[in-house]
């Protein structure tokens, strides 16, 4: 498609097309065009968007969603692969057609400069969750959640006189196909409690992480086994006996345990023997509720 018809195509769909004329039709999608910039309109309206810039694409497609005169837009990740130049002239747009044609966007970005520029509200989302919400003066000047302050933390200072320790998430983003029990972000988390939804996975990484020392890496091959017999199941880990002592695993696992971050250690249940597994099972977790918090709401077991 030509610009032109492309920033036409939603009138299409719409069937606006039929009740116009192709002369109003044009005139329509030229007003637009002048509208977010897209000028001179009428030498851009027949050209391919290989023939435009990076930020003149950019306003096509804004002039596509603005051309059938929304009250809400979503705008996912719109500036995101723009220079830092083009992106402050978007969303200078963006801020001017809101204002224009009172307009609510639902602006999904990684950049938080950029949404605390341009949102009156900000959610922020972990695993498909949302974690905090609230005005974004509030989410910026006292984040609650773990998670907002950790993303706060890692935004680069350039002033060196005002650089402070960052205490950045430990670990890697889990499975978003299979995520943890109870709260999403608890084994990243630095602040996390016993009962944040610890389950047998966790302590099979727990085992995983003593293993890059090589003194605990031979001592837990030696009782254990190989990492690769235990396997996980909702709150329990299990491994299967073959010719280990039962009771001289149980012994050894209660005293690593002694080594784990007291939140982990707290939450395990029981280690018993069941069958030809010794199971290692946590508590239930607590139920994470929505709370307001200071003007906004957070999920976190912190404020429960």
């Amino acid at each position: 498609m030509t610009i032109g018809q492309a920033i036409t195509h939603p009138l299409k769909i719409h069937g606006i097309t039929k009740t116009k004329t192709q002369a109003e039709v044009r005139s329509t999608v030229l007003q637009v065009m002048r509208e977010v910039g897209l000028s001179p309109e009428d030498q851009l309206y027949s050209k391919y968007p290989g023939d435009l810039s990076g930020g003149q694409r950019q306003r096509a497609a804004i002039a596509r969603s603005l051309i059938l005169r929304p009250r809400l837009i979503v705008a996912d990740e719109p500036v995101a692969m723009l220079d830092m130049s083009i992106r402050a002239k978007v969303l200078q747009l963006l801020l001017d057609l809101r204002s224009k044609y009172n307009l609510a966007f639902v602006f999904i970005t990684h950049d938080l400069a950029t949404a605390k520029f341009l949102c009156d509200r900000i959610a922020i989302m972990y695993l498909g969750r949302i974690v905090e919400i609230g005005p974004s003066k509030n989410i910026f000047t006292d984040p609650k959640h773990p998670y907002t302050k950790a993303l706060l933390q890692a935004i680069p200072v350039p002033d060196p006189g005002r650089r402070t320790l960052k205490i950045l998430p430990k670990g890697e983003v889990p499975d978003a196909v299979n995520p943890p029990a109870g709260c999403r972000f608890h084994p990243r988390c630095l602040a996390v409690l016993p009962t944040c939804g610890w389950e047998g996975r966790d302590f099979i990484d727990y085992l995983e992480e003593r293993r890059l020392d090589p003194e605990h890496a031979e001592h837990d091959e030696r009782i254990l086994g190989p990492l690769e017999k235990w396997s996980a199941q909702a709150l329990m880990a299990k491994l299967k006996i073959e010719r280990q002592d039962p009771a001289a695993i149980i012994v050894y696992l209660r005293e690593i345990l002694r080594n784990a971050t007291p939140q982990l250690a707290m939450a395990v249940q029981t280690i018993a023997l069941k069958d030809d597994h010794v199971i290692v099972e946590f508590h239930k977790p607590d139920s994470l509720l929505q709370r307001d918090v200071d003007g906004r709401t957070v999920e976190c077991l912190l404020y429960q």
